[in-house]
């Protein structure tokens, strides 16, 4: 767990793969139009708009999927790769 969370925290990760998880997004729910907004410029947005209407999304919450379906894809690509190989390793002994 704590590796996880050093390498979250490292700078290359955020410059990379967490590079778009830097503002707050903000939405109307029934619009499809996105806002990124920083911390003051959302609580100027708050001010001028009522709130309830919009869907606001933290950096943290974004990170947090962008990373959950980083290790999905990495745990997919390995659980097919595996069955690939083996496919291919039953298909090459019949033959």
């Amino acid at each position: 767990m704590k590796l996880i969370k050093n390498i979250i925290k490292s700078k290359f990760v955020n410059k990379t793969i967490l590079k778009n998880c830097q503002h707050y997004k903000v939405r109307k729910y029934n619009s499809d139009i996105t806002y990124h907004l920083t911390a003051p410029e959302l609580a100027i947005f708050e001010q001028k708009n009522n709130i309830d209407y919009y869907a606001v999304i933290k950096p943290s919450t974004q990170k947090a999927v962008k990373i959950h379906n980083l290790i999905c894809d990495v745990l997919a690509f390995c659980s097919f790769s595996l069955a690939f190989i083996i496919l291919v390793n039953i298909l090459l002994k019949t033959l």
